[in-house]
C-alpha cells in the first residue's frame, strides 16, 4: 500500500543544468517572479505553479523588447535559471505539480522510518515523494518549538533545537508519501489511517488532509 516511486524525480533530471545552492522554503511559494532568485535559490529543479505561469507571462511581455519569437524566448528564459531549454522548464513543472497538488488539497503523510513494517504489496495508494518534506518542514518546525512545548522550557530554544540539526535529524527519520489523486476522495481521514496502518505500527506523525494538517496527537482520536 506504501510504495516507493519510481517515478522521474527533478532532482535526476538528466538533461538539467544542476545547481548546488541552498533551498529556502519561504521563497518555495513566491507571489513574485524574480529570476535572480530563481537562477540563485533553486537546487532541486523544482518550477511550481506559481513560478511557471509568472514565467510564462514574462515570456510573453518581453519577446519584443528581445526582438524574439515566444518560443525563442522562452528559451532565452529558461537557460537564465539553469535550464537548456523551454521544455525542460515545462517537464520539471509536470513532475512537480503531484507533490504541489497533493500538498495544496491532497493527502500527505509522515511515518517515522524505524516504525515501517513490511510494505503491503497488493494495491498501491501511496507513492513515497521526499519533495514533501520542503513544503511540510515549516508547519512540522512550527508545531514542535512554536507552541512552548514542555522541552522548550529546559533550555533556550535557539541552544537546544538549531533549525539546521532539526532539518537534518527530521529527513533522516521519516519518510513522506502522498495519496493518489484519484483516491481522494474515497476516503476520510479515518479511512487513510487504516489503510496507513497495514503497513505502519502506530500513529502517523503527521498527516496533512486536503489543506489541514494533523499532529500525531490528534490524530489518535481518528483511529477506530
Amino acid at each position: 500500500m506504501l510504495h516507493n516511486s519510481t517515478d522521474k524525480n527533478p532532482s535526476s533530471f538528466p538533461l538539467v543544468k544542476q545547481k548546488s545552492t541552498d533551498y529556502d522554503i519561504k521563497e518555495h511559494f513566491t507571489d513574485t517572479l524574480d529570476l535572480d532568485l530563481l537562477q540563485s535559490r533553486y537546487s532541486s529543479l523544482i518550477i511550481n505553479s506559481i513560478n511557471f505561469s509568472k514565467l510564462k507571462t514574462e515570456a510573453k511581455k518581453t519577446k519584443n523588447k528581445f526582438n524574439l519569437k515566444l518560443t525563442a524566448n522562452q528559451d532565452r528564459l529558461a537557460q537564465k535559471i539553469g535550464f537548456n531549454n523551454w521544455k525542460q522548464v515545462k517537464v520539471a513543472h509536470d513532475i512537480y505539480l503531484p507533490t504541489e497538488t497533493a500538498y495544496k488539497e491532497g493527502v500527505v503523510v509522515i511515518l517515522r522510518k524505524d516504525a515501517l513494517s513490511k510494505l503491503y504489496q497488493g494495491e498501491e495508494h501511496f507513492t513515497h515523494d521526499h519533495e514533501l518534506y520542503k513544503l511540510m518542514l515549516s508547519e512540522i518546525y512550527q508545531d514542535k518549538f512554536g507552541n512552548n512545548h514542555w522541552w522548550d522550557k529546559q533550555q533556550p530554544l535557539l541552544f537546544a533545537h538549531k533549525e539546521q540539526w532539526f532539518q537534518s535529524n527530521y529527513e533522516e527519520e521519516h519518510s513522506f508519501y502522498r495519496l493518489k489523486p484519484e483516491l481522494l476522495e474515497k476516503y476520510s481521514l479515518t479511512q487513510i489511517l487504516l489503510l496507513v496502518s497495514i503497513a505502519y505500527k502506530g500513529v502517523p506523525a503527521y498527516v496533512r488532509f486536503k489543506g489541514e494538517i494533523y499532529t500525531s496527537r490528534q490524530l489518535q482520536e481518528y483511529r477506530i
